[in-house]
């Protein structure tokens, strides 16, 4: 029995490791898209279903 915890345990933390990860590279693409979005050199909006702005980004000449 206490194999058997301990194998799971073990299994347990690969996951956690394995999602940190995954969570870092989350984080890292939506940094990038964040700074290519808000600093780009033409204005960006995102548009409700309706068309109205939603989000727009820092244009600034």
């Amino acid at each position: 029995m206490r194999h058997e915890l301990q194998v799971d345990q073990n299994e347990l933390e690969m996951q956690g490791e394995e999602l940190r990860r995954g969570q870092h590279k989350l984080e890292a693409s939506r940094d990038r898209y964040v700074q290519l979005f808000d600093f780009a050199p033409v204005s960006y909006l995102s548009l409700s279903k309706n068309g109205l702005i939603v989000e727009a980004n820092i244009f600034n000449r």
